[in-house]
């Protein structure tokens, strides 16, 4: 059944509407940040962060919605926590995956990668995987062209030229290498021509030691995976794919922008060697099979759209910036449902948040 808000308003303008509103929200959180940039203190970034945010969801969304991927549980606020609901009375009608800073690390040194980002989807129209399971995911990240040369991989079988590529199997149950290849051959490039990005852990060594064997790029950031996933979307960008283990609630967010420009994502549940029972028993506790592999579909299904607003400097967009006392930010944004995508910038003309 499609949403409406009456016989006049149908799903796609309410969706518009609601983009509209978290874009707004997306910039209040980074306006409330920016004057804290670079001080070394984490926790009133976030705490920032979370206050516009939150004050520009309840200001701003037409319709109520409630959040299945957020940084915390009750027990745990101010965060912007699963199962809070925000914007006007009614009914429940909007989930909302938030984090209100990708990259705490890169806002409280002042450096490249923090955004304060915002997914959705309609109820009836689509949905996020709830997650209020906060630990760690596998990924595996490519844009729309790889995508679409895999879908026909699948359809044609492999291509010649990387004949012990399986395009019926995701990246994880198959060699690093054909995946490589494959992602190679689809680019029209050499291997040693590809760039690989992912978060600098220790845990993503296993990765970084087989991609270096194969003279691939890699691109280590240290903070900021669902920046990373979104990078991989946009042919103006170096990275090829991205991979790695990072943040649960960021892969549902990260899935919600690879949705949007038409990429494809896997994803499967990771814990540490020490974590591994206690980790399964959870998930088991939850419903959820420790073994799922999700593609972008399973974490954002149907339509969906995202809202991300730059903190500091990032690869496609730049953080706030003051010219004449009037605060300046960039957002970017997107639509599954039309496949459009694009930045906006917005001059904040009243007095900025100090």
């Amino acid at each position: 059944m499609k949403l409406r808000l009456s016989n006049e308003y149908p799903s796609d303008v309410i969706e518009a509407w609601t983009l509209d509103a978290c874009k707004r929200a997306t910039n209040l959180a980074a306006l409330h940040t920016a004057p804290v940039r670079g001080r070394g203190d984490k926790e009133m970034a976030d705490d920032r962060a979370v206050l516009g945010m939150r004050e520009g969801l309840n200001k701003y969304l037409p319709v109520r919605g409630v959040i299945t991927v957020g940084e915390g549980l009750l027990d745990e606020a101010p965060m912007l926590y699963v199962g809070e609901e925000l914007g006007p009375e009614g009914p429940v009608l909007l989930h909302l995956a938030v984090d209100p800073i990708d990259g705490t690390n890169p806002v409280s040194n002042n450096t490249r990668g923090g955004l304060a980002v915002i997914a959705g989807a309609l109820m009836g129209e689509g949905s996020l995987f709830i997650n209020s399971y906060e630990g760690y995911m596998d990924k595996f990240v490519v844009g729309p062209l790889v995508h679409e040369a895999w879908v026909e991989a699948l359809k044609n079988g492999s291509p010649r030229d990387v004949p012990n590529f399986r395009p019926d199997l995701s990246p994880f149950d198959q060699p690093l290498e054909q995946v490589v290849r494959f992602i190679a051959w689809a680019s029209n490039k050499k291997v040693e021509q590809l760039n690989a990005g992912m978060l600098s852990r220790e845990r993503n060594g296993r990765y970084l030691h087989e991609l270096r064997k194969l003279r691939v790029q890699c691109t280590c950031e240290q903070d900021g995976d669902i920046a990373l996933a979104i990078s991989v979307q946009d042919d103006h960008h170096e990275l090829d794919f991205m991979l790695g283990i990072g943040g649960s609630p960021e892969a549902v967010i990260a899935a919600a922008g690879v949705r949007v420009a038409r990429g494809q994502a896997w994803f499967k549940w990771w814990s540490t060697p020490e974590d591994h029972e206690g980790a399964n028993y959870r998930l088991d506790a939850m419903g959820i099979s420790p073994d799922s592999i999700y593609t972008a579909e399973d974490l954002a299904t149907g339509n969906v759209f995202i809202a991300m607003s730059a903190i500091t400097d990032s690869d496609s967009m730049r953080g706030v910036r003051y010219r004449s006392g009037a605060p300046t930010v960039t957002t970017f944004f997107g639509r599954s449902r039309t496949g459009t995508d694009g930045i906006q910038i917005t001059r904040h003309l009243a007095p900025p948040v100090e």
